[in-house]
């Protein structure tokens, strides 16, 4: 994952400013579905509150689910590659586990699930 850095130059008659913003909490995310070869981008400003069950519903994905809660388990899929964090908090410590909850987490990075 790369950086991605907005510079920002302003110029009166008396200085010259310049100002470099990290965009990297902004730019999208791209959520890969190894199944069935999709693709969605997530957008922390716009989708901070939309799991991976909700960008798959984008998708057209059909993922199985139950109480969309996080708590029957039946939204389960492997995670291949990258990292997650909980929609509303941090309550996950290892960052890259092996299968998420789709209903309950989001993309902290880009990342890869078997859906």
């Amino acid at each position: 994952m790369g950086f991605s850095f907005e510079i920002i130059i302003t110029w009166s008659f008396l200085s010259l400013e310049v100002y470099c913003i990290n965009l990297g909490d902004k730019m999208p995310l791209k959520v890969n579905f190894s199944l069935s070869h999709k693709s969605i981008f997530f957008e922390p400003e716009k989708d901070k509150f939309s799991s991976i069950l909700d960008l798959a519903d984008k998708a057209g994905l059909d993922i199985r689910r139950g109480c969309r809660s996080g708590h029957c388990g039946i939204c389960v899929v492997p995670l291949c590659s990258g990292e997650v964090e909980h929609i509303f908090g941090d309550k996950m410590i290892n960052h890259s586990p092996s299968s998420i909850l789709t209903c309950s987490y989001k993309p902290r990075t880009d990342i890869t699930i078997e859906a």
